[in-house]
């Protein structure tokens, strides 16, 4: 058989998978449109309105390089707008609306649930648990819709479909993925590799079924994930189905302040004395004290550091706003900083 013969054959045995592949794809994102649709109209865009002062001190330093540069860019991103929106999903018949706590800390002028049909709605906040970055709020709805939770938690690689209504309500936003893994967030959440942003936040996460399996949540400027990463949480619905009663009768559960510099660790670095500083988070106290990425921390007030577990030790025997000596190796050259122990925005 020549090879133009052997060709021929193998092209038309592969004809008939081709078909089918392109089928089984046509299926597949039939599904997911499907769930979307099924969703869509329990799915709500959240307008928040800031104290123009939560924003005050936040200035990007000259000289920045260009990882820094994206990290401030996401940070500014977050911060800076005085109106921001993010997504919620109807909780009950009420008017009751889920969301993620994270962007409703600080000083909230005023709340408005935005519908489809480019109405406004104010709406009040009623509960919260910051441990799991729920919360819920009340507004006036007429003809809520309230999403069917899925029969089951989901396991490590189902699919799932993240839907939000940012930035135009009146049209849902939807990105697939898989579950990566489950009981994160102290078993509250699970893990999934759908791109998340700052609008997703609070959005509803379903199976291909179009039914709630949890809630968008933890999605911030300070997460080390980031946005669009491919690392994004949701609550759980046997959390949601748990809490819910209790932020109806108003729980406001804050977590208790977590001392923190802004530094993240370098991976690999267990051959060094000391606690090796991959990244200094830009704002965060560290930053604005003078620590750098490459630093070296081998002292917190007389206390020597011999890796990254001292450190965490000796930060978090301090209070929030208490002022330490840290010194760093930096470059063969010992520095000493003072540093303001900073409050945590996350676990």
């Amino acid at each position: 058989m020549t090879r133009s013969a052997v060709l021929a054959v193998l092209m038309a045995s592969a004809a008939p998978v081709h078909a089918q592949l392109a089928a089984d794809l046509a299926a597949f994102e039939s599904r997911i449109a499907t769930a979307v649709d099924r969703i869509a109209p329990s799915v709500v865009a959240i307008a928040i309105e800031r104290e123009a002062s939560r924003e005050g001190g936040v200035r990007p330093p000259t000289g920045l390089l260009p990882s820094q540069a994206d990290e401030w860019l996401r940070i500014l991103l977050y911060r800076l707008p005085t109106r921001v929106r993010v997504s919620g999903v109807i909780a009950s018949r009420e008017g009751h609306v889920l969301t993620s706590y994270a962007p409703l800390r600080g000083e909230i002028r005023r709340l408005s649930v935005c519908l489809a049909d480019g109405t406004e709605r104010k709406a009040e906040l009623v509960g919260f648990d910051q441990r799991r970055d729920l919360a819920l709020l009340r507004s006036e709805l007429v003809d809520a819709v309230v999403p069917e939770f899925a029969p089951d938690l989901p396991k490590v690689g189902d699919w799932v479909v993240a839907v939000g209504r940012v930035p135009d309500p009146a049209r849902p936003t939807a990105t697939a993925g898989i579950v990566s893994a489950r009981k994160r967030m102290r078993g509250a959440a699970v893990q999934i590799d759908a791109e998340l942003n700052y609008g997703n936040a609070g959005g509803a996460v379903v199976d291909l079924e179009g039914r709630l399996l949890g809630v968008a949540c933890n999605i911030t400027e300070r997460a080390q994930w980031g946005q669009n990463s491919g690392v994004g949480f949701a609550v759980t619905w046997d959390r949601v189905e748990d809490l819910l009663p209790r932020l109806k009768e108003g729980l406001k559960s804050a977590v208790p302040p977590q001392p923190y510099i802004g530094v993240r660790p370098a991976e690999g670095a267990l051959d060094v004395k000391g606690a090796a500083i991959d990244e200094v988070i830009p704002d965060g106290p560290a930053a604005r004290a003078g620590l750098r990425d490459g630093d070296l921390v081998v002292r917190v007030e007389d206390q020597p550091i011999r890796g990254w577990d001292d450190l965490v030790r000796a930060i978090r025997g301090r209070k929030v706003g208490d002022r330490v000596r840290i010194t760093v190796d930096r470059m063969g050259e010992q520095k000493t900083f003072r540093v303001e122990i900073g409050q945590m925005d996350h676990e």
